[in-house]
């Protein structure tokens, strides 16, 4: 089983189709999907957030990759596919690599990111 902070980013990446239709090609890992998953709360990436990812990724990449994980098998509520140890390392290297950039961008999004308040919302003397 995929732990829940790795499972939740990899949930909000299922962006293509649905994986009981399309399987692992229903999810597109790109910076720009986790980047969006990273801020979606607060509007800022928490490293407590990141780090609970990171580890989630290591544990998975110790119990199913490569040298001693026989893969990952997952239903149709899932990823619904069947990945084999090397399958893991590599799906868990994109998802390190892409982790990383989405820091980046979403460091740079939250920096600019600024409340909408339309005129005449609040009164001017208030």
């Amino acid at each position: 089983m995929i732990a829940a902070p790795l499972w939740n980013m990899m949930k909000a990446c299922e962006t293509i189709c649905v994986a009981g239709c399309c399987g692992l090609c229903a999810f597109d890992f790109s910076p720009i999907h986790i980047a969006s998953y990273l801020i979606r709360d607060t509007g800022r990436v928490q490293d407590a957030d990141v780090r609970d990812i990171r580890a989630a990724i290591d544990e998975w990449r110790r119990a199913c990759g490569t040298p001693h994980g026989k893969g990952y098998t997952s239903g149709a509520g899932e990823m619904n596919a069947i990945l084999s140890p090397s399958d893991v390392d590599g799906l868990c290297r994109e998802l390190e690599s892409n982790l990383d950039a989405a820091v980046e961008i979403a460091r740079r999004v939250q920096m600019q990111i600024r409340p909408y308040v339309p005129d005449g919302l609040f009164p001017k003397n208030a």
